[in-house]
């Protein structure tokens, strides 16, 4: 299916980029979730409409993020773990970092701005780069320390193979959930749909 982005999705393309998604993919979470709509001949003349809404918010919003990146940006965190044989205990997620430059650097990012991977594995220092807007990022240096060492792990969810059965539990929960939902506004449409079929006048 080709549907038009009327949103930037980083790794996937930029506002106005026509993609060819699966099918599933869009009715199930782009179109949902207002990332984008079916690339029709109505929906180009639409997608008008709802570029320039979309870069009249996104211009609004620069001049904030751009004060935001100019004071992230060279700065360092520092988060202490556990450690296992020189590796962390678990892992560092987005959201874990997240929370850190809101304690250490009094700035709020959405773990989805942070361009990194799932889960950081090692210690040391970690550039990470911050997406807060369109062609508008910064770069932070993550130092990650040891605070203790531990013995081999007794929980499975504390194992590596444990941690990425978690992690596909949950990406499967989420998935579940934006089915979900688009199943329901899908049914919500059609019957406004057919009840506005039903007030109509018939024509003679």
């Amino acid at each position: 299916m080709d549907v038009i982005l009327i949103k930037d999705m980083k790794q996937k393309g930029r506002l106005g980029d026509t993609l060819q998604v699966k099918t599933g993919y869009a009715r199930n979470y782009l179109i949902p979730n207002g990332f984008a709509i079916i690339a029709t001949p109505e929906n180009e003349s639409r997608f008008k409409t709802l570029k320039r809404k979309e870069e009249k918010r996104l211009l609004s919003q620069r001049s904030e993020f751009e004060k935001v990146a100019a004071d992230l940006n060279g700065k360092t965190i520092e988060i202490e773990a556990q450690t296992h044989k020189g590796r962390l205990y678990g892992s560092i997620t987005p959201a874990d970092i997240a929370k850190a430059i809101a304690e250490q650097l009094k700035q709020t990012v959405s773990k989805s701005d942070l361009d990194m991977p799932a889960h950081v594995k090692e210690i040391g220092e970690h550039k990470i780069s911050i997406c807060l807007h369109p062609d508008l990022e910064c770069v932070i240096t993550l130092t990650i320390t040891s605070n203790s060492e531990v013995d081999e792990p007794t929980d499975f969810y504390e194992t590596e193979e444990g941690e990425q059965v978690a992690e596909q539990a949950e990406i499967e929960k989420t998935e579940q959930a934006e089915r979900v939902k688009a199943a329901s506004e899908a049914q919500a449409e059609e019957e406004a749909t057919a009840e506005t079929e039903e007030t109509d006048p018939v024509e003679a």
